[in-house]
């Protein structure tokens, strides 16, 4: 289980099992073999039409209802994403061939290394890993594409803002649920603002699988409205039950002005420990809040001249700096009130506790 999921689960109701959806291992088999090989391209589409030749799905007409040009004008932007045995999916972000998925899509590919990126026409292109963030942190990976065959741009989702997203909302997973050729799944928002310390999910009962990690959820108009992350199932492969959630469109596009401006995903660290009740009660040695001056017995009152209504809304706040940047945190001290400006660095490394040394066991 993730930190996102361990998260996910005490905000969202406890017992289920959380997972991404990237699908890292084999994909699970489908009972029908015959029909999951015609879906992959390995049986005579003929079979299954009468004797008529089924037209891939990527090149039927745009004319329809609203929501079939809608997928229609998706599919060139979406991925198959295969690197080292890991299958999920992804898609354009930039038209300058900038392609974004999950970091757990990629668990075992590093900065610099090569991904395959599959239309849904079947064709493969290169691409490269730009940086990937913290799963538990920042479950996020960029990655450039190789210039398109025929010599035109890349053709990128336009982004929604959350705040012009509702519960209710019409929303389209899409993406490669079990390895599969493209696919589209169809629900509503269920739920905003599902807030961990370091992104923002929305929750959506489109029927989101292993597979479908790291591809669009997008709204009806064809806009991005996030990216298919975690679920929440008692399902031990981790069928879909309805309890879907995807990356805000916004703090996607947050990760990628840090990258471009400090060459990292790393997540911020201010240092300190907060109780409900908002009172500062631990701060590590050297930690910049303390640097700062802010002290234990403070009281957090706002941030960047807000209010937080939660520690939980405050932490997810804050994580939308970079480190380097400076954050203006309002605290309460005695009868005073301060406004204190910290300056954010990167999160370091957890210190790994040293192992005991085992004696091997004889039959001596």
């Amino acid at each position: 289980m993730t930190i996102h999921g361990k998260l996910l689960g005490v905000l969202l109701a406890g017992g289920f099992a959380a997972a991404p959806c990237a699908g890292a291992a084999q994909p699970a088999r489908i009972s029908d073999a015959a029909f999951s090989s015609a879906l992959s391209g390995g049986l005579d589409k003929s079979a299954f039409s009468g004797g008529a030749y089924i037209q891939p799905a990527a090149y039927t007409s745009e004319s329809g209802t609203p929501v079939e040009t809608a997928i229609h004008r998706s599919m060139p932007s979406v991925f198959k994403v295969t690197s080292q045995g890991s299958t999920g999916s992804g898609f354009v972000l930039y038209d300058s061939g900038i392609a974004v998925t999950n970091a757990h899509v990629l668990p075992n590919v590093a900065k610099g290394g090569e991904v395959t990126l599959t239309t849904a026409d079947g064709e493969d292109y290169k691409g490269v890993l730009l940086v990937k963030g913290s799963v538990s942190k920042r479950d996020l990976a960029f990655i450039q594409l190789q210039p398109r065959r025929d010599g035109k741009p890349w053709k990128a989702f336009r982004l929604k803002k959350s705040g012009r997203v509702a519960v209710g909302s019409q929303v389209m997973a899409m993406g490669h649920p079990r390895g599969l050729e493209f696919s589209v799944s169809r629900g509503i928002i269920s739920g905003l603002d599902r807030l961990l310390p370091n992104l923002t999910f929305l929750q959506t009962d489109a029927a989101i699988n292993p597979g479908n990690s790291g591809g669009p959820l997008v709204s009806e108009d064809g806009e991005l409205v996030g990216m298919n992350t975690q679920i929440l199932t008692h399902e031990p492969g981790g069928g879909s039950e309805g309890l879907g959630f995807a990356i805000i469109a916004d703090d996607i596009e947050l990760a990628w002005r840090q990258f471009k401006k400090t060459g990292n995903l790393d997540a911020p660290w201010i240092g300190l420990m907060v109780a409900p009740d908002f009172s500062v009660y631990s701060m590590p040695a050297g930690s910049p809040a303390g640097k700062a001056g802010i002290q234990t017995g403070d009281i957090i009152a706002g941030l960047e001249g807000g209010p937080c209504r939660s520690v939980s809304e405050f932490m997810n706040r804050l994580n939308k700096s970079a480190p380097g940047e400076t954050v203006r945190i309002l605290v309460m001290r005695g009868e005073e009130t301060l406004e204190i400006p910290v300056t954010l660095e990167a999160e370091p490394a957890p210190v790994q506790p040293r192992s005991k040394r085992i004696r091997p066991f004889t039959d001596r």
